[in-house]
């Protein structure tokens, strides 16, 4: 949506910009400026699609995900490495340097910028990108998840992106004590 009024109620904003044949839609100015403004007043966003940066070509997307390609690799990666350490690992633990399976796709070289940094990597190019703008908020750039398959299914996405939700929506109750009962 083009109205940051529509966006102001959530704390968390999952688009979903591909379609089925990989590729996505471009970014209206009207939409990037009002995504602009949701991240000001400290919103989370998720992009997620197969080629939603590269198919077609999207300035206003790469600018937002603080990448600094519009290119894609030349050949198809069907695994996905851990760069850096995950927060929360709850619901599954992985750790830097493992790969996991994912659908193989010539995904994105969305190279973080300086406001953002790769979780995974896919021969290159990556898979899940997180930045914090200086204005506030947080964007995720959520590669190769045609039709939000990685999140439905179950497996170790599903749980990685658990983790990502918690870590990113759940917050301390600091007038909750809990003690087991014995």
């Amino acid at each position: 949506s083009a109205d940051s009024v529509a966006l102001d109620p959530y704390d968390l904003v999952v688009l979903d910009l591909g379609a089925d044949h990989g590729g996505g839609r471009l970014l209206s100015d009207a939409e990037k400026t009002a995504l602009e403004g949701y991240l000001a007043l400290g919103g989370k966003i998720i992009l997620t699609g197969a080629n939603l940066m590269t198919r077609p070509d999207d300035r206003h997307l790469r600018d937002l995900v603080g990448a600094d390609s519009l290119d894609r690799l030349p050949d198809e990666e069907d695994a996905a490495e851990l760069v850096a350490a995950l927060p929360n690992a709850q619901f599954v633990g992985v750790s830097v340097g493992d790969r996991l399976a994912v659908e193989p796709l010539a995904y994105d070289l969305a190279t973080p910028g300086a406001e953002a940094s790769a979780w995974f990597d896919a021969g290159g190019a990556v898979k899940v990108l997180r930045r914090v703008p200086a204005a506030g908020g947080v964007v995720y750039l959520w590669a190769g998840n045609r039709d939000g398959a990685e999140w439905t299914a179950r497996g170790v996405w599903q749980d990685v992106f658990r983790n990502l939700l918690i870590h990113e929506l759940a917050e301390d109750v600091p007038w909750l004590t809990l003690t087991p009962a014995s």
